[in-house]
Order: C-alpha cells, then sequence, then structure tokens
C-alpha cells in the first residue's frame, strides 16, 4: 500500500524518539538558523531600518527563538503526528507466509524423566493428523477437533492453500526437530508439494538459538532477516504474510514490530468463535500523517 509523505514521516518518526521536548529544541534551531543563514543581510537591513541599531536585531531573534520552538512543537504534535492504520486485507492469497511454531503437543504436559515417551506422543499425533489431512474429506472438521497447538498455524495455511509456494518457520530449538513433521502435514492439508523451511537455515544462520520467551530483538532480528532475504528473491512484500496467532506473546510483538513503516508487510491472525471455527484476519499495518487521535 502506498504510504503517505514518506521523507516527512521518517523524519519526524526519528526525531520524535529523541523526546517531545528536544525534538521541539531540534526543530526550533533548525528553522531558525536556516532562516537566519538565508536571510540575514535582508533582516539586518531591515530592522536596523525600523529600531536603528544591529543589536536590536538580535534582541529581537533572541525572542523569537522560543517562539519557532512552540511553533515547531505544534506542528510536530498536532498536525503531523504518525498514526497507525489497521487496513483490511482479507480475500487474497500469500505466496508466503511467515509464521511461529510449537511443539505438536505442550511441553507443559511433560513430566521430568519422560522426555521420549512425550515424544513418541508427539510423533504419533503428527502421524494420525497427516493421514486425516490427507484423506481430505472433511479438512476444516479435522483441524476443529484437534488437540494439538498446530491447528493455528495450518488453520492460517489452509486459507492461501491454492495461491501458497513456501512456509518459513519461526522456531525455538525444541521446535526445530518437528519441522519435518509440520511440513508432511502442510503438504497433506494443501495438496501439493509446499517448501517448509526453516527460518534461521533460510537465513543462513542454523547456529541460531531462539529463546522465544526473552528475546525479542533476536526473534525481530530474525524475522527481518527472513523478509529482506525474500526481498533479494524477488518475492513482492505485499504477497508476504506474517502470522502471529502462534508461538509465545513475544513471537507475536515480533511479528507485528516487523510490519512497521514502509515495508508493505501484513500480518495475520486466526480467531475461533464460539462454534469453533477458525477465522482468518488479514491487515496491513500502515502509517500515516494524520490528524492526532481525537
Amino acid at each position: 500500500m502506498r504510504r503517505k509523505s514518506p521523507g516527512l514521516l521518517l523524519l519526524v518518526r526519528a526525531l520524535d524518539q529523541i523526546g517531545g521536548t528536544s525534538l521541539s529544541v531540534v526543530l526550533g534551531m533548525m528553522v531558525f538558523l536556516v532562516l537566519l543563514q538565508i536571510f540575514q543581510d535582508g533582516w539586518v537591513w531591515l530592522f536596523t531600518t525600523w529600531f536603528g541599531s544591529e543589536s536590536r536585531v538580535y534582541a529581537l531573534g533572541a525572542a523569537l527563538f522560543p517562539v519557532a520552538i512552540i511553533g515547531a512543537t505544534i506542528y510536530v504534535n498536532r498536525v503531523y503526528r504518525p498514526r497507525p492504520r489497521m487496513v483490511p486485507r482479507n480475500g487474497f492469497g500469500a505466496h508466503t507466509i511467515v509464521l511461529f511454531l510449537s511443539p505438536p503437543l505442550d511441553p507443559k504436559n511433560r513430566k521430568d524423566g519422560e522426555d521420549e515417551k512425550w515424544k513418541e506422543s508427539c510423533r504419533s499425533t503428527c502421524a494420525e493428523l497427516e493421514r486425516k489431512l490427507g484423506d481430505g474429506s472433511d479438512v476444516a472438521g479435522v483441524l476443529r477437533e484437534t488437540r494439538t497447538p498446530w491447528r493455528m498455524p495450518l488453520e492460517a495455511i489452509r486459507v492461501h492453500a491454492d495461491t501458497l509456494r513456501r512456509v518459513v518457520v519461526v522456531a525455538s530449538k525444541e521446535t526445530r526437530e518437528w519441522i519435518p513433521q509440520f511440513e508432511k502435514c502442510v503438504r497433506a492439508l494443501v495438496g501439493r508439494e509446499v517448501e517448509v523451511v526453516d527460518a534461521a537455515a533460510f537465513v543462513g544462520r542454523a547456529e541460531v538459538e531462539l529463546d522465544v520467551q526473552k528475546d525479542l530483538p533476536g526473534i525481530l532480528e530474525l524475522v527481518d532477516g527472513v523478509c529482506a532475504r525474500l526481498e533479494r528473491l524477488g518475492e513482492p512484500m505485499d504477497e508476504v504474510v506474517i502470522d502471529v496467532t502462534g508461538g509465545t506473546k513475544l513471537c507475536s510483538l515480533a511479528g507485528l514490530a516487523a510490519t512497521q513503516p514502509f515495508r508493505d508487510r501484513c500480518i495475520q491472525y486466526v480467531f475461533v468463535d464460539k462454534e469453533k471455527r477458525a477465522l482468518v484476519r488479514v491487515w496491513d499495518v500502515t502509517f500515516e500523517l494524520d490528524q492526532r487521535y481525537s
């Protein structure tokens, strides 16, 4: 989606990080010094004619300095304030989905000393889910009745099944070993070959071990790296969806942060209604220079 005034918005956002007071001072100084440099000779002639001495000119300039600060403050904070907009983009088919994956069963239910038993239960769950999805009779019903955390990422994929070419999985070290089983389920769901790849391997950082509970900068850096690699491969960003349903809360936050201005990246979230039906929503998160919130 086309953004409005990108250069000005970038400047405002950059200066806004400094803080309101510092922003006002910086903008005020910029305006005052630039005008003084451009019109210095004209100001001296004009105000010496009016006020009779050059010293009064500089006194007047000093008096106008806080006025410039106040004016810049009003202009930035009341008029040109970055405003987020959630623009729905439901109904289109993505070519690539970036999603966050958990193990096929909740690790919290794993008892001490029963790792192998838990993994065997995971393998059994994956095999059963793959078989049911491969039957193709009632995919929606299969996903609705499944008890695995993989329901949501599979629902996120199902809505793009006709156009999907690639699934990039952001996963912790514990989840990575289940990506091959997830790939089998995806292919059974879609009914054809789809590339399912680990995000760290996709960006050439297979040695990365994410802490999805604490490492927000690391997760965001990895998602940004995935999007940058997709752009280098010629994948249009308006055909890429970042699904923020799965994973931890930090994963969802990182996915949202990765869509920030001028990147044309969309986020997707899967809701479940009272009848256990999955409702998939896609938004383009844009920032525009607009009036402040009322």
